[in-house]
């Protein structure tokens, strides 16, 4: 059973620092020098429930850590376009995912949801990671989350990661309710393909 207490106000404030921060940004800048790419290049897509969705609005991914390391990832975007202005509870669906490995490293290869123990970049001692795949959903009462802390059913293969080209790969997995295991969502067919600190922003 996962901890309330350490999960919800991290679950929060991730939230609320991420429309904070696109909502400034928007707000900030005109829709040509905000600093964000349209093409159709880039992509974040899966099948939920077998329905696909496209979260290529307001996507971004960042990360980093020590010696060139990636220590933490951080992969997010809305189901539906917004500018980040709206109010919480008007905001639309949003997911993504979140990756920690404190003192190691994500290279291209293969993580679950269960992380555990694997030899890092210099293979000298074992490292261990978490990752976990969220769902959001904001309401006047509050934020609704959906992860898989408790079903243990992620898998995320990460094929290309560096700040030149960005990141690429696939997911998969079964993401339920913060409060009834029993509300859940099946991802399928995930798959990703974004640029480093670069907002994008489809469906304008």
């Amino acid at each position: 059973m996962k901890n309330d207490q350490n999960r919800l106000p991290w679950s929060l404030l991730f939230v609320t620092i991420w429309i904070l921060m696109t909502g400034t940004l928007f707000m900030g800048c005109s829709k040509d020098d905000n600093g964000s790419t349209d093409n159709n290049t880039y992509y974040f897509k899966a099948k939920v429930n077998g329905e696909q969705h496209d979260f290529l609005h307001l996507a971004k991914f960042q990360g980093g850590g020590n010696d060139h390391k990636w220590q933490h990832v951080v992969i997010h975007g809305f189901v539906s376009a917004t500018d980040g202005s709206e109010p919480l509870e008007q905001q639309p669906h949003s997911f993504g995912f979140d990756l920690w490995n404190e003192g190691g490293d994500f290279p291209p290869g293969t993580y679950t949801q269960n992380g555990g123990a694997w030899k890092g970049i210099d293979d000298i001692r074992a490292e261990t990671y978490s990752i976990d795949m969220e769902y959001f959903i904001q309401t006047k009462e509050g934020t609704i989350q959906y992860d898989a802390r408790d079903t243990g059913d992620f898998t995320l293969e990460i094929t290309e990661i560096n700040q030149s080209n960005g990141i690429k790969g696939k997911f998969k997995g079964t993401i339920s309710h913060e409060n009834n295991m029993n509300d859940k969502m099946v991802i399928t067919d995930g798959e990703f393909y974004l640029p480093y600190n670069e907002i994008v922003n489809f469906g304008e």
